[in-house]
C-alpha cells in the first residue's frame, strides 16, 4: 500500500498532517500534530518516520510510525557495499565518553560526522538486527534518533 501524506491548516497558528490512501485518496484515521505552518512533508525511505518542516516556528518535526507503515523491510539500511549503516542523532552537548560505550555496547563503527547536524554515520558490526540496533540506540537518554542508512531519490 502507497501512503500520501498531507499538511493542513486548522487555523493560523498550528497544523495537522493526515494520511490518505495514495491510489484511493481515502483518508485513514491517522493524524499527526505538528508545529505551525507546516510547508513540507518528507518520509524516510522505510516508512519508519516522517520529518515535517514547520515554516511557523522555524522547526522540523520528526514524527515516529507504527510498524504497519514499513513497505519494504528486506533492503532497510543496506548500503551500496552490502553493510549495514545507520544514522544517530545525538542530543546537544553530550559526553563524547557516553558516545563511545554506546557503540561498544551496540556494536557500531564510526564512519563519519555531520557536524552541523550532529548526526553521526556509523557501520553495524554485530550480528543484531537492524532493528535490534536502532531500538538499542534509542533506549539510551541521548539520542534523538536513530534510523537506517539510505539513499532516497525523487520519483520523475
Amino acid at each position: 500500500m502507497a501512503f500520501l501524506f498531507v499538511s493542513k491548516f486548522e487555523n493560523f497558528n498550528s497544523a495537522k498532517v493526515f494520511n490518505y490512501d495514495a491510489k484511493t485518496y481515502q483518508k485513514h484515521p491517522e493524524e499527526f500534530s505538528v508545529g505551525t505552518k507546516p510547508i513540507g512533508v518528507v518520509s524516510a525511505a522505510n516508512h519508519s518516520k516522517l520529518y515535517v518542516t514547520n515554516y511557523g516556528d522555524n522547526s522540523v518535526s520528526v514524527i515516529k510510525l507504527s510498524p504497519g507503515f514499513s513497505e519494504d523491510k528486506s533492503t532497510r539500511g543496506v548500503t551500496d557495499s552490502g553493510g549495514l549503516e545507520i544514522l544517530v542523532k545525538f542530543k546537544p552537548d553530550i559526553e563524547e565518553s557516553r558516545v563511545r560505550a554506546l557503540e561498544l555496547e551496540v556494536g557500531l563503527q564510526h564512519v563519519k560526522t555531520i557536524t552541523a547536524l550532529n548526526l553521526k554515520v556509523y557501520k553495524v558490526t554485530s550480528n543484531k538486527s537492524l532493528e535490534e540496533v536502532i531500538a538499542a540506540c534509542e533506549k539510551a537518554s541521548f539520542v534523538e534518533y536513530a534510523e537506517p542508512n539510505q539513499k532516497v531519490s525523487a520519483q520523475k
